[in-house]
């Protein structure tokens, strides 16, 4: 494989000498031209180019054999030293960490494919690339200037990358290797690696003043040369020569074990011979008691031998340079001065030059010749360390840290103050997580610009832009929308086909991802409600399930959650079941204090937990509170639990249950949890003066319809309709036009809450399934049940009623034309049946959130039909009261 030593826009050439300013400016001209070209790519797509590029390194693949090669050539680590970074390729480039990275260095990453919204703003923001970026790279990490380029395709820039002449050709490598994986040529247009001399004005000059960010990584010369020479309108950012330490405290020590911290220390020293401003120069040992300190020092020289040895086997030493090693000889004969007068010691693997650790009574800061040369320093305090290093501020990049957990703040308090940017573990010095601060900044961002587009977009904008979205990443929507015209006014969106539980079933896990707009990643899966062994798998990226949540925690803080309260989790936990992590992830924003139970405690435990903790809100499925009040009126004696709300959520709670709680628990505030789907998340809240069924709208998320069920035409205000929303915020996974299979109106007028929403109110089911007691069962449960009766017809209904505070479901079904069993035995038969074949109905059964089910044994012809069609409706919800 041929590595040359320029890469021009997906060319690879060899330039005869350095290249000079007339050559730099038609390379630069080029660049200009690419700008706008170099904005279209999706980020989800430059991430899948970056990962495949990744892995051509991984392993024993060709691309890692030529790159391992060259290096040795190139570079003085040594070849183990080599392979181990050559290892972090893969890693870096990876999707997940990638996506990661860019949500905690950019906040919002779909900023980069358009407008998107921030928290806490109202409007919209877009990170526009800056254009032309130049990355001038260090020589000390081979891969330090491909991550500079990395960030610089990852925010859609034109990228010079500029390498020392004569150096390392493997960022050339590195863009041939992402030009094989790049088959759309999104990427590696965008891409040019020049070598010229450090310090030649007019090429430095030339391409200056083409480029709009200047990303350096070197010396304190070159920082300082670039950022005279930059033109005003370029950005410079620049990432000089640091210096990095260590501290360990008493209490550390203790904790660690001197061999321990022997070993960490040699780690982060050894791995690219403390060429990375990551690596240790020093390490300190934090004690009052001075010759406490003095043995500490002696004892970590004892200890380093062996852990410097057994690195230096695992990443033997580079090629040291004549001058390098007189460093290290300086070093080590200064140190038997020192030890001659009784100012410190040294131990070392001479007259080799693997290693050397100086011991010094001086707490006087001191950095390192490098090539795995460590002083070790006592100090009487923290505060001694900040004195010492306060002077070198400008400086400071890392500091390992071992102490105890308030020890480790106190220390990112007083050296962040002196100037460290980054406080981490031993042994991790070198380790930095994806989107960690780099010398006290994200990188990234110096390669943008945010714009912010003022006062909230207008429904049909968001509308408009969500549809473009999904006709253009999603399968299953550019398909379903092929015959439609782009969405302009809510009145081409009202055109749009509504969208049933079934077309979520077969296009979602485990049949089809078509209505994914990108790839699963970085997410949580949850299930929906679907017929007995058909659930749907819906999918929420981190960032779109995030603010969900938040959005739930306004369904409690609205009604008069407060940070006073204590709240009591009693939905179902696991099974992908949604509500109980929701309602904990929810939580967290309320102030109110969690007290996670779940409904699989035993009454009785359940009880005492709550009594015990002064429980003022419980929140769960109404069935289930409704045993535990139940569970409480009972008790002897009757447990004393300060209850102020009960929070219900997925189904409905009438005002006999409200009754029913208000009699247990005295001036209890029955309220929704939120009107809430897994597929769609949050929809409504209720404020203080919501009643039954009414809700606010989350119209900043939801654009809520009430259409006609006969025409799909909206209803006039106060007319009943069925319900249909479609999240505006839910990009991942976009759900439009849903049908939520409820029945509601909207209110006239504002509230008294003061609340700008609008506001509806849900008045029963209008669908085919049921819910109740927790259960979702459907009419094709129903069904499967019935036929596996002998005798009975498949001509039934299904009634939701109030029995008193609770609800039951009562079952008419007609038997056949000859049948002579007794109605008794079928309505055996029937109960058995419908354990076998409603899986949900028959786990509420057994935990007996609901009693049985009423079995109604008609003649032919007995249950109601509807006059104009003849049909039997399936389901009455007669828990509501228009």
């Amino acid at each position: 494989m041929k590595i040359t030593d320029s890469y021009i826009f997906g060319r690879a050439l060899n330039k005869k000498g350095s290249w000079k300013a007339a050559e730099i400016r038609a390379v630069c001209a080029q660049a200009r031209k690419r700008v706008e070209i170099a904005r279209h790519p999706k980020l989800e797509e430059i991430l899948d180019v970056l990962d495949k590029t990744g892995k051509l390194f991984s392993g024993n693949t060709p691309w890692r054999k030529a790159a391992f090669k060259h290096l040795g050539k190139a570079v003085s680590f040594s070849p183990e030293v080599t392979n181990a970074t050559l290892d972090m390729l893969p890693l870096a480039l990876g999707k997940e960490g990638l996506k990661k990275r860019l949500q905690l260095e950019l906040g919002s990453p779909q900023a980069l494919d358009g407008c998107a919204p921030v928290d806490g703003y109202d409007g919209l923001v877009t990170a526009l690339p800056r254009g032309v970026a130049l990355h001038v790279g260090a020589g000390n990490v081979f891969l330090g200037v491909v991550d500079s380029l990395v960030m610089g395709l990852l925010t859609k820039n034109v990228n010079i990358v500029k390498t020392a002449a004569g150096g390392s050709r493997f960022a050339v490598l590195f863009c041939q290797a992402l030009q094989a994986c790049d088959s759309k040529k999104i990427l590696c247009g965008n891409i040019a690696v020049l070598h010229w001399k450090g310090g030649d004005r007019a090429v430095e000059d030339a391409v200056l003043s083409s480029c709009n960010t200047v990303l350096v990584w070197g010396g304190e010369q070159a920082v300082a040369a670039y950022k005279k020479a930059a033109p005003a309108h370029v950005r410079v950012a620049a990432f000089g020569p640091k210096i990095s330490f260590a501290a360990v405290t008493d209490m550390g020590l203790k904790e660690k074990g001197m061999q321990a911290v022997a070993e960490a220390m040699a780690g982060d020293v050894s791995l690219w011979d403390q060429a990375a401003c990551s690596c240790p120069h020093l390490l300190y040992f934090v004690m009052p008691d001075r010759k406490k300190a003095a043995a500490a020092l002696k004892d970590f020289l004892k200890h380093a031998p062996k852990a410097f040895d057994k690195v230096q086997r695992m990443w033997p030493q580079g090629k040291l340079s004549p001058d390098e090693m007189v460093e290290i000889t300086k070093t080590r004969e200064l140190a038997k001065v020192d030890e001659a007068g009784e100012r410190g010691a040294c131990a070392s693997s001479f007259p080799r030059t693997h290693w050397t650790v100086v011991a010094e009574h001086s707490p006087d800061f001191k950095a390192s010749p490098l090539n795995r040369v460590l002083y070790v320093k006592p100090a009487a305090s923290l505060e001694e360390i900040a004195r010492q290093i306060r002077p070198y501020g400008r400086f400071l990049q890392t500091v390992g840290f071992c102490g105890l957990p308030e020890e480790r703040q106190e220390a990112a308090r007083l050296f962040g103050a002196a100037g460290a940017a980054r406080i981490t573990r031993l042994g991790k010095m070198l380790e930095a997580p994806p989107g960690s601060p780099h010398d006290g900044g994200f990188p990234m961002r110096e390669l943008v610009n945010y714009v912010g587009i003022e006062g909230a977009a207008a429904p049909h904008e968001k509308l408009a832009a969500l549809v473009a979205h999904a006709r253009a990443n999603s399968p299953y929507y550019k398909k379903r929308f092929a015959k439609f015209p782009p969405v302009r006014t809510a009145a081409d969106f009202s055109r749009l086909p509504l969208l049933n539980k079934n077309d979520i079933l077969a296009n979602t896990p485990p049949e089809s991802e078509d209505m994914f707009s990108a790839k699963p990643g970085n997410g949580i899966y949850f299930a929906s409600g679907g017929s007995t062994g058909s659930p749907k798998y819906i999918f929420y990226e981190f960032n779109e399930y995030s603010d969900t949540t938040r959005r739930l925690a306004r369904c409690f803080t609205g009604p008069g959650l407060t940070p006073m309260d204590r709240a009591a989790n009693l939905f179902v936990a696991g099974n992908l079941w949604s509500s109980f992590i929701s309602v904990e992830k929810a939580l967290p924003h309320t102030g109110a204090i969690s007290v996670p139970l779940s409904s699989t405690l035993p009454l009785p435990s359940l009880i005492k937990y709550l009594e015990e903790f002064r429980v003022t809100a419980i929140i769960g499925l109404p069935s289930f509170l409704l045993r535990v009040a139940e569970a409480v009126e009972q008790a002897k004696p009757r447990p004393k639990i300060p209850l102020r709300f009960v929070f219900y959520g997925g189904e409905h709670a009438g005002a006999a249950a409200a009754g029913y709680f208000r009699k247990i628990f005295p001036g209890v505030q029955l309220k929704s949890a939120g009107y809430a789907t897994v597929d769609a998340g949050c929809i409504a809240f209720q404020c203080p003066h919501c009643k039954k069924g009414e809700h606010h709208l989350f119209s900043d998320s939801q654009y809520l319809e009430i259409l006609d069920p006969e025409t799909g035409r909206p209803v006039r205000e106060g007319e009943v309709g069925e319900l249909v929303t479609t999240p505006l915020d839910k990009t991942f996974m976009p759900v439009i036009r849903f049908q939520l299979g409820d029945l509601g109106r909207w209110l006239p007028g504002g509230c008294p809450c003061g609340a700008p929403e609008p506001r509806f109110e849900l008045l029963g089911r209008c669908d085919d399934r049921i819910h109740l007691g927790g259960a979702h069962i459907f009419i094709s449960d129903l069904e499967n049940a019935f036929s596996a009766v002998p005798g009975l017809s498949l001509n039934f209904q299904a009634e939701l009623c109030n029995a008193g505070h609770r609800e039951v479901l009562r079952l008419k079904v007609e038997r056949l034309a000859g049948c002579k069993t007794l109605d008794g035995q079928l309505e055996k038969a029937v109960q058995q049946s419908l354990r076998r074949n409603c899986e949900d109905l028959a786990y509420v059964l057994e935990h007996r959130w609901i009693d049985d089910p009423e079995i109604v044994i008609l003649p032919p012809g007995g249950i109601e039909r509807l006059p104009r069609t003849g049909k039997i409706k399936k389901v009455l919800d007669l828990r509501h009261a228009v």
